[in-house]
């Protein structure tokens, strides 16, 4: 039978601040450290930066960013965790327990915000001529996210990336008839136009896994 949850018995809050001492209102991760405790959570901060969880089950907890529960490295802030350090051997852990007081609220301050990159590029035909209005799908290496948008009429695209990844990119027709090779673009040359030329794709069956 599936082991029922613990009850919960104190919260975790707090304010999240960028370094300039503005407040955050994005999501906090709350991450367990105990081995066995399946107990992460999510808490959005509000618009004055605070942020208060439900009650928890006794254990030791972490608090920040991008812990894992929804990696995303292409998002504006890296791993970072309270009180503000990538590195998990100096973030702080927060107890809870029956017997011990709920502790008292925290302040999380963010690292800087990684810098964006503007992507651009176009997509064309084997013969050359601009493929208008296919998909441009773009997914970070290392993560779970995925973006699309849709060339204009000269077979052109644009975005805005936050930049300190690399990225899978490529492009496919509406009905699927074509599309382009996977490229593999590094963080350095993601400002460096890109040239997507759709072939004929292949049938799904005989694609390799």
């Amino acid at each position: 039978p599936q082991e029922r949850a613990r009850p919960g018995v104190a919260r975790i809050r707090g304010t999240v601040v960028h370094p300039d001492g503005t407040h955050f209102g994005g999501a906090v991760e709350i991450e367990p450290v105990d081995i066995g405790n399946p107990t992460a959570v999510a808490a959005i901060s509000r618009v004055d930066g605070t942020f208060v969880t439900d009650e928890l089950p006794p254990g030791r907890y972490r608090v920040g960013v991008d812990l894992g529960i929804n990696r995303q490295p292409d998002e504006p802030y890296g791993r970072s965790y309270y009180p503000g350090t990538s590195d998990v051997t100096k973030a702080i852990e927060i107890q809870i327990g029956q017997d011990v007081p709920e502790p008292p609220p925290i302040v999380f301050t963010l690292p800087p915000e990684r810098p964006t990159v503007r992507l651009r590029g176009t997509v064309v035909y084997e013969d050359g001529r601009p493929a208008p209005g296919v998909d441009v799908f773009f997914r970070p290496v290392g993560g779970y996210s995925s973006a699309q948008l849709w060339t204009d009429s000269k077979g052109n695209f644009t975005t805005t990336k936050y930049g300190s990844v690399a990225y899978r990119i490529q492009s496919r027709s509406r009905d699927g008839k074509h599309e382009s090779m996977e490229h593999v673009i590094q963080a350095a040359d993601l400002e460096t136009p890109l040239l997507l030329v759709l072939r004929k794709a292949m049938p799904q069956d005989s694609k390799q896994p």
